[in-house]
């Protein structure tokens, strides 16, 4: 089957680095375009250069990019030790991922739209711009790849409100998830399993990757069930029913013993607290193109 080709043209979005302009459905009467059988192949990035168009007018098009939606928490957006930012934003785990998907070969896009400007440039925790003195040394915006569904300090109830509307807005082709710090309880992995139940029902195409997220400063016995729960009953008994869904896992990296996990080593959150270091971020990055890469995305088939 040949490959699907995608016009480049302009829209709401200014994007550059993929050349695709994420469709943006408004109203009441919102459907959902994953319910519709579209054909959009799968990507082997090793196959991507053979998906360049040739011929008459090839430099008006481009490979179907695949589109990941980034969704969580503070986290996701990348903050570190905001409101001082004596620690420089550098999109957290998303810049170290992009960097590895593009040298990958894997033609893609980060979509988002958890509002414009996208955290943390709105400035509720401070200016990680120092009055526009300081820059991000690989500045996403300038790719047009700061897009995101990262949201500071919300939970899982907050994602699960919102994210049937994000699904239908953003179309994307694969989801990480990276939520549950915030609010973290025994209740948790049901609230979690609510919310990917949702996700899987209205997107059955969309390949869902679920963190085990990454730990306070300190250990919490309730983030660790929660992350067993993600692993050994959440990811097990989903993927048995037939879903496209995979675990990662971004609380280890963060252990100096990797079998003991309340070896929490010291110096890697940049806030003291729960953001992660520069160092741990990019660490995150290769779990998360990892997690990409076994997807075994390949052209050909009907995903998403």
């Amino acid at each position: 089957m040949e490959p699907h080709l995608q016009k480049v043209t302009k829209g709401t979005s200014d994007i550059r680095d993929g050349d695709l302009v994420p469709q943006r459905l408004t109203g009441e009467g919102m459907v959902n375009p994953l319910a519709v059988e579209v054909e959009r192949p799968r990507l082997n990035c090793s196959e991507s250069m053979s998906l360049l168009a040739s011929g008459p007018g090839a430099g008006d098009v481009r490979p179907l990019a695949l589109r990941i939606m980034p969704v969580g928490d503070s986290i996701t957006v990348g903050y570190t030790d905001n409101p001082d930012w004596n620690v420089p934003f550098e999109f957290g785990y998303r810049s170290g991922l992009y960097s590895r998907l593009k040298n990958s070969g894997c033609p893609f896009q980060f979509v988002g739209t958890s509002g414009e400007p996208w955290e943390p440039w709105d400035k509720h925790h401070g200016d990680p711009s120092r009055g526009g003195a300081v820059r991000p040394a690989l500045d996403l915006r300038d790719l047009g790849q700061d897009h995101h569904e990262g949201y500071s300090g919300k939970d899982i109830a907050y994602i699960h409100s919102i994210i049937t509307n994000r699904i239908a807005v953003n179309r994307p082709d694969v989801i990480l998830l990276m939520i549950g710090i915030n609010g973290i309880n025994a209740s948790s992995p049901t609230q979690l399993s609510q919310l990917v139940g949702t996700i899987v029902d209205f997107a059955p195409k969309v390949h869902l990757v679920v963190a085990q997220i990454t730990p306070y400063r300190t250990y919490n016995a309730d983030l660790f069930n929660y992350n067993t729960a993600i692993h050994d009953t959440l990811v097990p008994n989903f993927a048995a029913k037939g879903a496209r869904i995979s675990a990662v896992d971004l609380y280890t990296p963060f252990l100096a013993d990797s079998a003991d996990p309340m070896s929490i080593g010291s110096g890697l959150h940049a806030n003291e607290i729960n953001h992660p270091s520069a160092v741990l971020y990019d660490k995150m990055a290769q779990a998360w193109f990892e997690s990409i890469m076994q997807l075994g995305l390949r052209k050909g088939e009907n995903y998403g």
